[in-house]
């Protein structure tokens, strides 16, 4: 392999990557901030990938609707499902229930928009940085949209009003309340947030990549990798750890492309071996 392609399969990854982290930070989100197992987290990035599709390609709408319309419509779902659903739940009720509520999704995905792979037919445009060295114009920009994404959300918690109050409900949540602040509204405004990030993905990763029904499920588990090496609720950690899987994969499938996924799955094995204890119990904001 000679240093162009090298160089070429790198960016790549590293700007893929960057959708993985995108999405996977909001379940380190949920389960290192939210103390939240939320196991239909897949299915969510499907069915925001399929509204993506049939918005643009089925009933015509333009690209500004969808971003206008699907994460607040997933800022509702979120705050709803905390607040009506896992409010009181242990982590067993959690697992069930969230599995519950993704098989729903599931079924709603397969009876309205159909069990058909779909994919926007985009041929993506290349920025060449050499005559031999490119990188499609698509991810760069959704590097840069999942990056000002996050760096955003950490803004938000760092710096606003809102943001505050959820941090010190995660850290001291009886303290908090004590403070008269409202910990069941804040966590329920936090999830769905997380939510946000989710609608986000579906709609960048929509335009690169192809989408299945059973892809809820390959995702999920890419989430729980990601989420489980960069440390739970380590959004930052997250963003990166994203880009180092991307670059992983971006190799694994020039060079095995059949045994990619095996070779992923497998590291996550070893990882969830390695670190954790070490992710236990964490609340990185």
């Amino acid at each position: 392999m000679n240093l162009d392609i090298f160089l070429t399969l790198l960016l790549s990854g590293i700007l893929t990557g960057s959708l993985y982290g995108l999405f996977a930070s909001g379940l380190t989100f949920q389960l290192g901030s939210l103390s939240i197992a939320n196991f239909g987290y897949g299915s969510w990035l499907i069915l925001a990938m399929y509204t993506t599709y049939f918005a643009l390609k089925v009933w015509g709408l333009p690209l500004m609707v969808v971003i206008l319309v699907l994460p607040p419509s997933y800022f509702l779902a979120g705050y709803l499902i905390r607040n009506y659903f896992l409010r009181q739940g242990t982590l067993a009720s959690q697992i069930l229930t969230t599995l519950g509520i993704a098989m729903m999704v599931d079924g709603f995905i397969v009876m309205v928009y159909s069990p058909a792979p779909r994919t926007l037919g985009i041929i993506e445009p290349l920025y060449y940085l050499t005559a031999d060295i490119y990188v499609g114009q698509l991810r760069v920009l959704a590097f840069v949209v999942a990056a000002i994404a996050l760096i955003s959300f950490q803004l938000f918690l760092r710096r606003s009003y809102l943001g505050k109050m959820i941090r010190a409900v995660v850290e001291e949540r009886e303290t908090a309340q004590l403070m008269g602040i409202n910990s069941e509204r804040v966590l329920g405004i936090a999830f769905g947030l997380s939510f946000v990030l989710i609608a986000i993905s579906g709609i960048l990763m929509m335009h690169l990549f192809p989408v299945t029904t059973s892809a809820g499920a390959i995702y999920q588990l890419m989430s729980f990798l990601i989420a489980t090496i960069a440390g739970l609720g380590n959004m930052r950690g997250a963003f990166f750890a994203g880009i180092a899987i991307g670059v992983m994969n971006s190799f694994l499938l020039y060079f095995a492309s059949s045994y990619a996924t095996v070779v992923l799955f497998t590291v996550f094995v070893v990882v969830l071996i390695l670190f954790s204890n070490r992710t236990a119990g964490i609340k990185h904001i």
